[in-house]
């Protein structure tokens, strides 16, 4: 367990020399209760490998997110979780300028986004420019997905191919919208 009272809980930054990015973690949090502040989990890989991040217990965050990706590299990009909360309880960012590498994001427990901004989601991913496949899974029946808007999968459709698939065995809640695949067909 790992807890960050004026930072992440955790923060991986790997530059462009570097390969895969991967964290295990069993509970992650940031107290700073400052809007638009520290993260359970900051991951930022700008190498050329994979990211995983794995987190069994729970990725929490008072004023930021429990988890925020930025991935650009263009390879696969996948975050397993079972419970996490923040602005945005989990958001995912992949953000290749090309490539194929498919985007997973799958949710065992509750997710809530407390953020109440335009675009604050419980599970939020953006896929702009990486032509693979974004998959969204939320497996357990007992569990909720709620927030500003539950789940938002944003995609550029000028940059990006890619299907999107979202399974779901819960509920999912929107103070606004439950469910959005939007998909950006430029001007």
């Amino acid at each position: 367990t790992v807890t960050g009272t004026v930072g992440d809980g955790i923060f991986a930054l790997n530059n462009s020399a570097a390969g895969k990015l991967t964290i295990n973690a069993v509970n992650a949090s940031s107290t700073d209760a400052a809007a638009g502040a520290d993260d359970g989990i900051d991951a930022t890989n700008n190498g050329a490998g994979e990211t995983n991040i794995t987190v069994t217990g729970t990725a929490s965050a008072v004023g930021g997110d429990g988890i925020y990706v930025h991935h650009g590299s263009k390879a696969n990009l996948t975050v397993t979780v079972n419970n996490a909360s923040g602005a945005d309880g989990i958001s995912v960012n992949n953000l290749a300028t090309s490539g194929d590498g498919t985007t997973t994001v799958t949710a065992h427990g509750n997710v809530t986004g407390t953020g109440t901004g335009n675009f604050n989601s419980a599970i939020y991913v953006d896929n702009e420019y990486s032509s693979g496949t974004v998959t969204v899974n939320a497996d357990n029946p007992n569990a909720i997905i709620t927030g500003n808007i539950g789940i938002l999968v944003y995609k550029n459709a000028d940059t990006n191919a890619g299907e999107t698939h979202i399974t779901m065995d819960r509920i999912v809640e929107g103070s606004t919208t439950g469910i959005i695949d939007r998909t950006n067909y430029g001007d």
